[in-house]
């Protein structure tokens, strides 16, 4: 299974819409600050996003937990745990949920870490660069790799 991860496009419609052009996966996560950039994508099934504290007036949840395959997942765009300044409050909330992989946005710095059992992860800030990650999930196995457009 491959997972696209990307949030905080602030006006990249573009590079979005290269991702659905030229990338093969099973789901995208978006992790707000710039829901509009998505357009029509945002109703395609295999797309699964929250609302950031830029997406002004929108109706999407500002945090998800789900499983897919048997991972469970907990997806936020990260300023309602305070992640510019740590991530002790989002970490506690992934160990209540019993998560796996939590992923969020919100700081535009790229974070993988692996902390007590749970993936935490940060695409950085899609914006200028297409910055992104991928989430390969193979017969329970987990890897992180850049995405690349």
């Amino acid at each position: 299974m491959k997972i696209i991860v990307i949030s905080d496009s602030h006006g990249n419609k573009k590079g979005i819409s290269e991702i659905f052009e030229k990338i093969k996966f099973d789901y995208l996560f978006y992790l707000g600050d710039g829901l509009q950039d998505l357009g029509s994508y945002i109703n395609l099934d295999n797309v699964i996003a929250v609302s950031g504290n830029c997406d002004y007036f929108s109706d999407v949840e500002n945090e998800l937990d789900f499983s897919i395959n048997g991972i469970k997942f907990f997806i936020t765009h990260g300023n309602a745990y305070g992640v510019k300044y740590g991530l002790e409050k989002l970490q506690r909330r992934a160990r209540e949920l019993g998560v796996q992989i939590v992923c969020f946005g919100h700081t535009h710095r790229y974070t993988c870490e692996f902390v007590d059992g749970i993936y935490h992860i940060n695409p950085g800030s899609f914006r200028h660069d297409n910055n992104g990650l991928i989430i390969n999930i193979d017969n329970g196995e987990i890897s992180i790799l850049d995405l690349s457009i």
